[in-house]
This record gives C-alpha cells, structure tokens and sequence, in this order.
C-alpha cells in the first residue's frame, strides 16, 4: 500500500501521517525534510511500498509556483507526475477553511510570515488540483484518527 497526503501548511498532513504510520505497519517518509527532489527521483519513490508519504511533488509544484521558486520539475515533467503518479496510489489532499489555517499555523509558530501571506492562493491551488485530479478534499478535524 501507498499513500500521499498533500495540502497546505496547517492542514494536518503529519498529524494524519503519523496516526497512519501509528495504527499500520506503513514506512514514513517526509519529502519536505530531503530537499526539493527532481523527476527522477520522484520515479524512484512511485514503486516503493508499504508507505506514506509524507507530501509529495504536488506541493512542491504548487509551491514553486507561489514562490516563484526556481523550478525543479519542467512542466512536461510536472504533467507527467500528474497523470501517472497516482495509478496506484491512495491520495488524500486535506485543506481546510483559511482561518482554521492560519490559527493553525499560528498555534504552530513555526511557519514563515510569507507562507501564511499567500495561504489563500496555496489553499486555491491544493483545491483546484483535486478538482483536476477528482480527488476529494478533506478537513483533518471531519476524520476520525
């Protein structure tokens, strides 16, 4: 079994990895934690199992993007990720309204002030790819861990 969880800072991500990786005999690994990671490596993590990740290429196109960050992934690349990243794959994207974000983060004190600046776009954007995706969106505090 694979699983990504993706979404915007605040959302929960790691509070639903770690009950993941607590409850099943799933690995962990935190991408954000190794540095930015270019096509091929991405490849090489799509056919290990047994694990959740922990974010993925997803945050870091949406991020880029925000940042205007130099980008890591081309856009054809970015399309093919996209298309066949998940086959086998659960995604689960959470967000959750722009308050609850920002009080997050803010309870969290450990967030740049331009991370939280911009957390609309990145909340606009983490929804329109699941749309693109038919993914749902779920809020942390609707899932029982």
């Amino acid at each position: 079994m694979k699983i990504i969880v993706e979404g915007p800072d605040g959302a929960g991500k790691t509070t639903l990895v770690n009950a993941l990786v607590k409850k099943s005999n799933l690995n962990k690994v935190v991408f954000t934690k190794e540095g930015y990671k270019n096509f091929n490596s991405y490849m090489s993590y799509k056919n290990i199992d047994n694990v959740v990740f922990d974010r993925c290429f997803l945050s870091e196109v949406i991020y880029q993007n925000v940042f205007k960050r130099d980008r890591v992934l081309n856009i054809h690349e970015e399309y093919a990720l996209l298309e066949n990243y998940f086959d086998d794959t659960i995604l689960i994207i959470l967000n959750a309204d722009l308050d609850t974000l920002k009080k997050r983060l803010e309870i969290r004190g450990d967030e740049e002030e331009s991370v939280i600046d911009q957390l609309n776009i990145i909340k606009n954007l983490y929804d329109n790819y699941s749309k693109y995706l038919r993914v749902p969106t779920f809020n942390i505090e609707n899932i029982n861990a």
